[in-house]
Protein backbone atom coordinates (compact mmCIF):
# COMPACT_ATOMS: atom_id res chain seq x y z
CA UNK A 1 0.00 0.00 0.00
CA UNK A 2 1.25 3.54 -0.71
CA UNK A 3 0.29 6.12 1.58
CA UNK A 4 -3.43 7.30 1.19
CA UNK A 5 -4.74 10.67 1.66
CA UNK A 6 -6.69 10.07 4.78
CA UNK A 7 -2.96 9.72 7.20
CA UNK A 8 -3.64 13.21 8.82
CA UNK A 9 -7.37 12.38 9.78
CA UNK A 10 -5.94 8.61 10.83
CA UNK A 11 -3.69 11.01 13.01
CA UNK A 12 -6.40 13.34 14.24
CA UNK A 13 -8.75 10.16 14.83
CA UNK A 14 -6.74 7.57 16.19
CA UNK A 15 -3.66 9.61 17.95
CA UNK A 16 -1.24 7.86 15.85
CA UNK A 17 -0.15 7.93 11.73
CA UNK A 18 -1.01 5.03 9.70
CA UNK A 19 1.65 2.72 8.14
CA UNK A 20 0.50 1.39 4.56
CA UNK A 21 3.63 -0.97 4.50
CA UNK A 22 2.34 -4.07 5.33
CA UNK A 23 1.82 -7.15 3.44
CA UNK A 24 -1.88 -6.97 4.21
CA UNK A 25 -4.38 -4.54 5.52
CA UNK A 26 -4.69 -4.50 9.81
CA UNK A 27 -5.88 -1.67 12.19
CA UNK A 28 -4.67 -1.48 15.37
CA UNK A 29 -5.98 1.02 17.92
CA UNK A 30 -4.70 1.61 21.49
CA UNK A 31 -6.31 -0.44 24.09
CA UNK A 32 -8.67 2.21 25.43
CA UNK A 33 -10.15 3.58 22.63
CA UNK A 34 -12.08 0.65 22.51
CA UNK A 35 -14.13 1.53 25.58
CA UNK A 36 -15.14 5.34 23.82
CA UNK A 37 -18.78 4.78 22.85
CA UNK A 38 -19.16 4.77 18.84
CA UNK A 39 -23.16 4.80 19.27
CA UNK A 40 -25.49 5.22 21.86
CA UNK A 41 -25.05 2.40 24.67
CA UNK A 42 -22.43 0.30 22.18
CA UNK A 43 -18.30 0.39 23.09
CA UNK A 44 -16.17 0.81 20.13
CA UNK A 45 -15.04 -3.11 20.57
CA UNK A 46 -18.82 -4.06 20.33
CA UNK A 47 -19.20 -2.03 16.98
CA UNK A 48 -16.21 -3.91 15.25
CA UNK A 49 -17.35 -6.99 16.63
CA UNK A 50 -20.21 -6.82 13.91
CA UNK A 51 -19.19 -3.58 12.51
CA UNK A 52 -20.84 -4.79 8.99
CA UNK A 53 -24.52 -5.13 10.17
CA UNK A 54 -23.81 -1.70 11.38
CA UNK A 55 -22.75 -0.38 8.70
CA UNK A 56 -25.53 -2.19 6.12
CA UNK A 57 -28.97 -1.48 8.72
CA UNK A 58 -29.26 2.00 9.25
CA UNK A 59 -32.69 2.77 11.39
CA UNK A 60 -34.99 5.27 10.08
CA UNK A 61 -33.92 6.56 13.89
CA UNK A 62 -30.19 6.73 13.06
CA UNK A 63 -31.37 8.95 10.34
CA UNK A 64 -33.30 11.27 12.19
CA UNK A 65 -29.88 11.68 14.56
CA UNK A 66 -27.58 12.47 11.97
CA UNK A 67 -30.64 15.09 11.06
CA UNK A 68 -30.29 16.18 14.50
CA UNK A 69 -26.27 16.36 14.71
CA UNK A 70 -25.90 17.67 11.46
CA UNK A 71 -28.58 20.51 11.99
CA UNK A 72 -26.88 21.41 15.72
CA UNK A 73 -22.99 21.13 14.32
CA UNK A 74 -24.80 23.86 11.48
CA UNK A 75 -25.91 26.33 14.22
CA UNK A 76 -23.06 25.57 17.44
CA UNK A 77 -21.66 28.88 18.18
CA UNK A 78 -23.96 30.72 15.75
CA UNK A 79 -27.55 30.13 15.60
CA UNK A 80 -29.78 29.21 18.56
CA UNK A 81 -29.10 25.86 19.46
CA UNK A 82 -32.18 25.02 21.82
CA UNK A 83 -34.24 22.09 21.03
CA UNK A 84 -36.91 24.24 20.10
CA UNK A 85 -35.42 25.71 17.79
CA UNK A 86 -33.31 22.73 16.53
CA UNK A 87 -37.09 20.75 16.09
CA UNK A 88 -38.49 23.67 14.17
CA UNK A 89 -35.74 23.33 11.58
CA UNK A 90 -36.43 19.99 11.43
CA UNK A 91 -40.53 20.96 11.43
CA UNK A 92 -41.65 19.19 14.39
CA UNK A 93 -42.62 20.12 17.94
CA UNK A 94 -40.07 19.54 20.54
CA UNK A 95 -42.10 16.84 22.04
CA UNK A 96 -42.10 14.71 18.91
CA UNK A 97 -38.36 15.00 18.70
CA UNK A 98 -37.93 14.22 22.31
CA UNK A 99 -40.27 11.33 21.84
CA UNK A 100 -38.60 9.89 18.51
CA UNK A 101 -35.13 10.25 20.03
CA UNK A 102 -36.06 8.23 22.57
CA UNK A 103 -37.55 5.77 20.88
CA UNK A 104 -34.43 4.82 19.30
CA UNK A 105 -32.45 4.97 22.92
CA UNK A 106 -31.35 8.78 22.65
CA UNK A 107 -31.74 12.17 23.66
CA UNK A 108 -31.50 16.03 22.42
CA UNK A 109 -28.56 16.24 25.21
CA UNK A 110 -26.30 12.88 24.34
CA UNK A 111 -26.10 14.44 20.53
CA UNK A 112 -25.77 17.96 21.50
CA UNK A 113 -23.00 16.83 23.81
CA UNK A 114 -21.77 14.60 20.79
CA UNK A 115 -21.33 17.72 18.58
CA UNK A 116 -19.79 19.72 21.21
CA UNK A 117 -17.09 16.50 21.54
CA UNK A 118 -16.47 16.21 17.87
CA UNK A 119 -15.95 20.27 17.27
CA UNK A 120 -13.98 20.31 20.22
CA UNK A 121 -11.48 17.99 18.69
CA UNK A 122 -11.40 19.31 15.71
CA UNK A 123 -10.91 23.13 16.95
CA UNK A 124 -8.01 22.19 19.07
CA UNK A 125 -6.49 20.62 16.55
CA UNK A 126 -6.09 24.36 15.07
CA UNK A 127 -3.74 26.37 16.82
CA UNK A 128 -5.34 29.84 16.01
CA UNK A 129 -8.20 29.65 18.08
CA UNK A 130 -7.44 29.77 22.39
CA UNK A 131 -8.83 27.17 24.58
CA UNK A 132 -11.09 30.36 25.80
CA UNK A 133 -12.24 31.47 21.76
CA UNK A 134 -13.11 27.15 21.45
CA UNK A 135 -15.51 27.18 24.99
CA UNK A 136 -17.29 30.14 23.60
CA UNK A 137 -18.04 28.85 19.88
CA UNK A 138 -19.23 25.55 21.42
CA UNK A 139 -21.51 27.49 23.54
CA UNK A 140 -20.13 27.03 27.05
CA UNK A 141 -20.32 29.45 29.32
CA UNK A 142 -16.94 29.29 31.27
CA UNK A 143 -13.43 27.79 30.11
CA UNK A 144 -14.00 25.66 33.11
CA UNK A 145 -17.19 24.06 32.44
CA UNK A 146 -15.23 23.16 28.70
CA UNK A 147 -12.13 21.82 30.44
CA UNK A 148 -14.27 19.87 32.38
CA UNK A 149 -16.51 18.35 29.91
CA UNK A 150 -13.74 17.77 27.26
CA UNK A 151 -11.78 15.66 30.71
CA UNK A 152 -14.92 13.54 30.95
CA UNK A 153 -15.04 13.10 27.10
CA UNK A 154 -10.72 12.47 26.58
CA UNK A 155 -9.57 11.74 29.86
CA UNK A 156 -7.24 15.12 29.74
CA UNK A 157 -7.69 18.48 29.70
CA UNK A 158 -8.07 20.70 26.38
CA UNK A 159 -4.41 22.09 26.68
CA UNK A 160 -3.17 18.59 26.79
CA UNK A 161 -4.95 17.25 24.00
CA UNK A 162 -3.78 20.41 21.61
CA UNK A 163 -0.41 19.90 22.92
CA UNK A 164 -0.24 16.52 21.41
CA UNK A 165 -2.50 16.96 18.36
CA UNK A 166 -0.01 19.79 17.48
CA UNK A 167 2.49 18.14 17.66
CA UNK A 168 4.44 16.45 14.37
CA UNK A 169 2.88 13.13 13.14
CA UNK A 170 4.64 10.20 14.69
CA UNK A 171 5.25 6.51 13.29
CA UNK A 172 2.66 4.25 14.12
CA UNK A 173 3.86 1.46 17.14
CA UNK A 174 3.68 -1.83 16.55
CA UNK A 175 1.89 -3.62 19.37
Amino acid sequence: FTELPFAAQFQYLYGVAPSFKRERPSLQLALETLAYPVKPQLSAADYAADATLHLLFWSVNEDLNKRVYMEINRRLGQLDCSVVAVAASLNMSRHTLARRLRAGGSNYAQILERVRRDRALELLSQAQLSIEQVAERLGFAEVGSFSRAFKSWRGQSPRDYRRRALAPLRPATKC
